[in-house]
């Protein structure tokens, strides 16, 4: 058989050419694998856990207990008062009666409706004063002071607001949390006339809910002294009135 050879013609430029080409080699992709050890594991979990149990503390404080929480609660209004004898102008004492009301509560309080009388009465130094027997075992009264005579009603004044039921509409004394407001009655009488004056104070109030008008169950009601009082009824419901009412006196 013959013999074959081969032979590499010369390039135009003088170069020869490779009997063959040989392919580029490929290089393949190199895989990284990382491998956190035990302990580190753990403390990225306990550090997300700090992490949502701060944001649920910080939910719980500054938006459930200054905000949701305190939206809920029952609405407290503190009334207190003062009845000063006054002074005598032309032969009448003006007394000066100031009842001072006060939201000790979270949420805004609104007053359904008061009632205000004020009795004056004298001492009887005509009539022997007297022991009261107790009413029942367990007591002891030893009662000689001076006794008076029948009141008589100097003034009464009752008002239903837009929160009770016939109340006049847009009238409130509407108090945010902390805030306090004091009205004044002056009491005139003729000089020498009463010993003493005695004032009775009836307050009704709620929530202040601005949208909504006549809801509580309110009334006033007449005495047989001719002086007035407030009566509102606890029925379970949320939107009903609490009562306030207290005695106090002006020595002249």
């Amino acid at each position: 058989m013959p013999a074959y050879s081969t032979r590499t013609a010369p390039l135009p430029n003088g170069r020869r050419a490779p009997a063959e080409e040989s392919a580029a080699p490929v290089e393949e992709p190199k895989s990284i694998r990382l491998i956190e050890d035990r302990w580190t594991v753990i403390r990225h979990a306990v550090e997300a856990i700090a992490i949502v149990a701060a944001g649920i503390w910080a939910f719980y404080v500054f938006i459930y207990q200054e905000s949701i929480k305190p939206a809920f609660e029952a609405p407290s209004l503190q009334l207190t008062a003062t009845f000063d004898p006054g002074s005598v102008v032309s032969g009448v004492r003006v007394a000066q009666l100031h009842v001072n009301f006060e939201n000790t509560g979270h949420v805004d309080s609104d007053v359904y409706a008061e009632a205000i009388d004020v009795y004056g009465d004298r001492f009887d130094l005509g009539a022997r004063s007297r022991s009261r027997v107790p009413p029942y075992p367990g007591q002891i009264v030893a009662d000689r002071r001076v006794p008076t005579k029948p009141p008589e009603l100097v003034y009464a004044y009752s008002q239903l607001r837009d929160g009770a039921f016939g109340g006049k509409l847009d009238e409130h004394i509407m108090l945010t949390p902390g805030e306090h407001i004091t009205l004044s009655f002056p009491i005139a009488v003729r000089e020498g006339r009463f010993d003493e004056l005695n004032a009775d104070l009836a307050v009704a109030y709620g929530r202040f809910r601005p949208y909504r008008h006549a809801f509580a169950n309110v009334k006033i009601v007449r005495r047989k002294s001719g002086g007035v009082s407030l009566v509102a009824p606890q029925t379970g419901r949320d939107d009903e009135a609490d009562e306030v009412d207290f005695s106090l006196q002006a020595t002249l």
